[in-house]
């Protein structure tokens, strides 16, 4: 094992799938883009009505801007919440798994909350928590330690 990346678990989390901090940032940057994703499509959606309603039939075409801007806006506190979130959840992998979720959910959410509110997108916060729920769920997941039982024989006396 290297020791530059060497952490304080004996190795387990490398054997389990990686390093959590990069785990972490992977997850954000993917929440990041669902979320612009999903802001994209409501945006367009809300376009689309009102030009329906006043009487234009081309379609608006602005929903990759919508994308590029939202993730470009999303991707520095996506990598950096993301890596706070995996050393987090390392640091606290023997705690138990309600106690985990809520303490990588609780962060995650206010991050979301305070973005939308800093860029006065208020009304994109509940689609936003959607994709930032089940980042942080799996985070937990990914990252638990794995309490595996001891084995024990079982012994079945026959009478044959």
């Amino acid at each position: 094992m290297d020791t530059d990346n060497a952490c304080d678990c004996g190795g387990t989390c490398q054997e389990a799938g990686g390093d959590p901090v990069s785990l972490g940032i992977m997850l954000g940057v993917a929440n990041a883009l669902v979320i612009a994703i999903g802001i994209a499509v409501m945006k367009h959606q809300d376009d689309a009505v009102t030009r329906w309603r006043d009487g234009a039939s081309t379609w608006y075409g602005g929903g990759l801007s919508i994308v590029g801007s939202v993730f470009m806006i999303g991707f520095i506190p996506a990598v950096f919440t993301g890596a706070a979130l995996g050393r987090l959840a390392h640091r606290a992998r023997a705690w138990r798994p309600w106690l985990r979720g809520v303490v990588l959910v609780v962060p995650a959410l206010l991050v979301v909350v305070g973005l939308a509110d800093m860029f006065r997108m208020q009304e994109y916060i509940v689609v936003a928590s959607i994709p930032t729920l089940a980042a942080a769920a799996w985070l937990e997941r990914r990252t638990r330690d794995a309490r595996v039982p001891a084995a024990r024989a079982l012994r079945r006396d026959s009478a044959i």
